[in-house]
């Protein structure tokens, strides 16, 4: 029997393992159901729509290859909610957006972004990604998931992709508008 670790190499190096790795990845509101199943206490941490990471239910299905991340946002020290009403809060995200979401985390709106005018670019000051508080989560998920039985899954590092932190930057429709329109700017 190999190990997740073992299984997911193996596989990536397109050699036979004793069965294909499983990733998944589980809303919240299907953990939250699975949970009550199995007699577990609900987690307080997660909305209905999150994509959500759940150690128990991956143990129990065996799940082989999981991804995780340290805070790779813009502007970490500026994420905070702003205010909280009875159906919405409005918070500052670590990419520099004002938003507007649902506390059921089924919609969020972007009321501003960090980039509103692509001339001040070279203006943004972006926080260092040196500053250990990036990588507190990350560590501690590391040392979590080694400690489990058999070394745990198979932890793949995650770093985000250039359309999503553009669009994040500058805004979806905005951005848009920017590659079709000014593709110099976008390249």
């Amino acid at each position: 029997m190999m190990t997740s670790t073992e299984r997911v190499i193996t596989a990536l190096c397109f050699q036979s393992t004793d069965y294909v790795p499983l990733c998944d990845h589980y809303w919240g509101i299907t953990v939250e159901r699975w949970r009550q199943r199995q007699g577990l206490p609900p987690r307080q941490d997660i909305l209905p729509f999150d994509n959500v990471y759940d150690a128990e239910m991956n143990a129990y299905y065996g799940v082989d290859l999981i991804i995780v991340r340290a805070d790779d946002t813009f502007f970490p020290s500026r994420a905070q909610v702003i205010r909280q009403e009875s159906n919405y809060r409005v918070m500052r995200d670590g990419w520099g957006r004002l938003l507007r979401s649902l506390n059921d985390g089924t919609k969020d709106q972007t009321l501003e972004v960090a980039l509103a005018d692509k001339g001040d670019l070279d203006k943004l000051e972006f926080e260092s990604p040196y500053d250990d508080r990036r990588y507190e989560a990350f560590v501690a998920r590391l040392i979590q998931e080694r400690a489990r039985p058999g070394g745990g899954p198979c932890m793949i590092p995650r770093v985000g992709g250039p359309f999503l932190r553009c669009w994040w930057l500058r805004g979806e429709e905005q951005f848009l508008i920017d590659i079709a329109s000014d593709p110099d700017f976008v390249y």
